[in-house]
């Protein structure tokens, strides 16, 4: 886990500088050992700077999406108007990648969101229980390929912290 803490702290220390190179991080292990932890910190650090930072669960995201096509038959247009606010902001924060069901929708949203941020050179954080390379095969190609040249990779095999806290 040190390795991935420092990484992030000096990503964080280094904002706004980290943001405007376009780089981000994927932050992949087991639940419970702080991912969205340093991943929440990050984007304070962002908000403190006067910037925007979006952290979302991905399987939240994805209802948060689906709502728009539920309101006034504007469906096409909120769903833009969505993504576009993911595309601006500073630093978007993906969490729990993978816990989402995987469907054709789902897959073709990220593939939109990652397309996305990686033409606008938009840093992304990323966090996920899976491991590195189930993550790469749960990923369409295109996704994943774009996915690793913005992001540093990071995986621990820590444990939960919740779980030692009960012990």
């Amino acid at each position: 886990m040190r390795p991935m803490v420092s990484a992030v702290r000096k990503y964080a220390e280094g904002w706004p500088m980290s943001g405007k190179e376009g780089r981000g991080m994927i932050l992949s292990g087991p639940p419970g050992n702080g991912k969205t932890h340093l991943a929440v910190a990050v984007g304070r650090i962002v908000a403190e700077c006067g910037e925007t930072a979006i952290l979302r669960s991905f399987p939240e995201l994805l209802d948060q999406l689906r709502r728009t096509f539920n309101r006034d038959n504007r469906g096409d247009a909120d769903l833009l108007e969505h993504l576009e606010i993911i595309t601006v902001c500073d630093l978007l924060v993906i969490d729990d990648l993978g816990a989402e069901k995987s469907t054709e929708w789902s897959r073709e949203i990220l593939q939109q969101i990652v397309d996305r941020r990686y033409r606008h050179c938009g840093p992304v954080i990323v966090t996920t229980n899976l491991r590195i390379a189930e993550l790469e095969k749960r990923l369409e190609p295109r996704t994943w390929d774009r996915l690793v040249d913005m992001c540093d990779l990071y995986e621990t095999t820590a444990t939960s912290y919740r779980v030692e806290r009960q012990g």
